[in-house]
């Protein structure tokens, strides 16, 4: 077995010092790191994607079929994080290339601990009781707070983030409702009905699935305006799930309603973009769930997941695992 790889880090600097002691761990082991902060630098670099032993990426950082096409050594695309729309997925498992990703508990549990957060901090008008204390001028501003008790709460989505979210809410005496494409078993405090019926039944409603052809858009105007007018809708998944420009007409009609988003279509958020102006909005910039405890896992499990692709053994994360028996054959350790 060759005792050097070449392993491309597509990531911008401030990404980057998420697995910063990994990549340093790495190279200090023999293998020759190479960081490019955009996907228009990697793309320039022929010959450096030909040299790919492992690709590793963020999420904002695609991965096509050209790049897979001109990396004859290349073994996997980790990464670095969970989220994995970014990496074409189908095609690497036709070119028997595995995907991994960073899945730790870590990383889902934060989240969902967040988006709970996001939730009461909706209901509780929280940004409104910081404005009473910090201006005095908002003194006289209706408080609008409601109790998450007996409130129904809609999961669009039941994968591990969702789930969590699920158990952490069953103990407040809630209603628990999710769509699921794939429709699948579900705990016995959780009703699976159609998204329609979701929107529509909904106090609070959760976007937790993920995003592909099928998901990009789901959330449009119809659907938004199925819900109630005083509903609470949070987004902690990705933000072309929900159509943004639907979404701040709709809020701007419906000044009960409340909105919480980590995430948007574009990001950074444009300075001037319309939802900044929305008073019934809570917005942060794709960091609520980030917490130093799912910083340092994800560190780990990258480190775990080359290290075991470079001796030919199995990542702990195989996004997909059909191909897992070809690249078995291909890369797999020998006695």
């Amino acid at each position: 077995m060759r005792k050097s790889f070449r392993i491309n880090v597509l990531a911008s600097a401030k990404a980057a010092k998420m697995t910063r002691m990994a990549q340093t761990l790495l190279s200090e082991r023999g293998h020759e790191i190479v960081t490019y902060p955009s996907v228009d630098a990697f793309r320039a670099d022929s010959a450096g994607i030909a040299a790919s032993d492992v690709i590793l990426t963020m999420p904002d950082m695609p991965v096509r079929i050209q790049e897979m096409d001109l990396a004859p050594r290349l073994r996997a695309v980790v990464s670095m994080v969970t989220g994995t729309e970014n990496i074409a997925e189908t095609e690497a498992t036709r070119r028997g290339i595995l995907v991994a990703n960073g899945h730790v508990v870590e990383s889902y549990v934060s989240m969902a601990e967040a988006t709970v957060m996001l939730i009461l901090a909706s209901l509780y008008d929280l940004d409104r009781s910081q404005a009473q204390l910090r201006e005095p001028t908002s003194a006289n501003i209706e408080r609008r707070a409601r109790m998450l008790r007996r409130k129904t709460i809609g999961l669009i989505g039941f994968g591990r983030i969702a789930q969590t979210v699920a158990q952490l809410l069953a103990p407040w005496q809630v209603e628990l409702l999710t769509f699921m494409r794939h429709p699948r078993g579900v705990p016995a405090y959780v009703r699976s009905l159609p998204l329609d019926e979701v929107l529509a039944q909904s106090d609070v409603v959760v976007i937790l699935t993920n995003l592909d052809d099928s998901t990009r858009g789901l959330i449009d105007e119809t659907r938004l305006r199925r819900m109630k007018e005083d509903a609470v809708l949070v987004n902690t998944a990705r933000g072309a799930i929900i159509d943004e420009a639907a979404l701040v007409r709709v809020a701007q009609e419906r000044p009960n309603m409340r909105i919480a988003l980590d995430v948007f279509e574009a990001l950074p958020l444009a300075p001037d973009h319309p939802l900044r102006a929305l008073p019934n909005a809570i917005l942060t910039p794709h960091v609520v769930g980030h917490t130093s405890e799912t910083t340092v896992a994800l560190g780990d499990a990258l480190l775990e997941n080359v290290e075991r692709i470079l001796c030919g053994e199995l990542p702990l994360h195989v996004c997909n695992p059909s191909v897992i028996e070809t690249w078995l054959a291909r890369w797999g350790a020998r006695p």
